[in-house]
């Protein structure tokens, strides 16, 4: 009886096995990037005041993002943005993203540099292992 139930799940596991849609690369959004603004010369304080806050105003406005965290340091600016789970097509979302940066670009003091945009890279690679007795 324990055999013929076993014989029966194996043969059910076979089968369901070999109907399952499997890909050898699955597709990945790109839910997170960052943005880095250098600012020579500026100590944290003047870079949060003067960059930081200016771009974080504007990405505020797009309805799309999780969450928000900033870092500032001297000399630098650094955003990182979490898009909702929601959100399946990221390239309109990143559009704007690159939209309301360069809208920031004129509120930004002299000397800083224009804000770079990055799309945080994620993939999925496959691994085999064995275990040799």
């Amino acid at each position: 009886m324990i055999a013929l139930t076993v014989l029966l799940l194996s043969a059910a596991g076979l089968s369901s096995l070999m109907v399952l849609p499997r890909m050898e690369d699955p597709l990945l959004t790109q839910r997170a990037c960052s943005i880095t603004t250098l600012f020579p010369g500026a100590d944290a304080e003047r870079v949060e005041a003067l960059v930081t806050e200016k771009i974080e105003e504007k990405l505020l406005d797009i309805p799309e993002v999780k969450r928000m965290r900033s870092q500032s340091r001297a000399n630098s600016s650094f955003i990182s943005i979490e898009l909702r789970d929601d959100v399946y097509n990221t390239d309109p979302v990143w559009s704007a993203v690159r939209g309301k940066l360069e809208d920031s670009i004129s509120m930004l003091p002299p000397g800083a540099s224009r804000p770079e945009f990055n799309e945080l890279d994620i993939a999925a690679y496959a691994w085999i292992g064995a275990l040799v007795w």
